[in-house]
């Protein structure tokens, strides 16, 4: 299962709430480290990133959960012919109208996925290659 902070200003809160809830779970050496948190790329997503690392290995948290992905939007992961569009949505400042783009970029993107199944999954071992590494690493652990 994923969940989204939001923004990279809710990652800790999110996280610290998290650990909270499932304390108890974590005590218990079956759930020890099933957790990973992963944010975009930025200088301020590293901070935040690095943060929770020291904070939590201390405690028994592996510091490797705590990881960053190189881009800093998802939606730069999308196959190629969707550049000029990714462009565009991730470039726009009005905040309302820059969510209304990204949201519908996806729609076309899953659309694209669905109707186009092997062809998409081609596009997206070229474009998403460092999501697919980290999904299979994770799955693997």
């Amino acid at each position: 299962r994923t969940f989204s902070a939001r923004s990279v200003n809710e990652v800790s809160l999110k996280f610290e709430d998290f650990n909270r809830l499932f304390v108890f779970l974590h005590l218990q050496e079956t759930y020890r480290n099933r957790v990973w948190v992963v944010v975009d790329g930025g200088a301020m997503e590293s901070r935040v990133i690095k943060e929770l690392a020291d904070k939590y290995e201390p405690s028994g948290w592996d510091r490797e959960h705590f990881r960053q992905f190189l881009k800093h939007d998802f939606e730069e992961y999308y196959p190629a012919h969707f550049s000029n569009e990714v462009k565009m949505a991730i470039g726009e400042q009005d905040k309302k109208k820059k969510a209304e783009l990204k949201k519908n970029l996806l729609d076309k993107v899953v659309e694209f996925s669905t109707n186009n199944q092997d062809i998409a999954k081609q596009e997206f071992q070229a474009s998403a290659v460092e999501l697919i590494d980290f999904l299979n690493m994770v799955k693997k652990e």
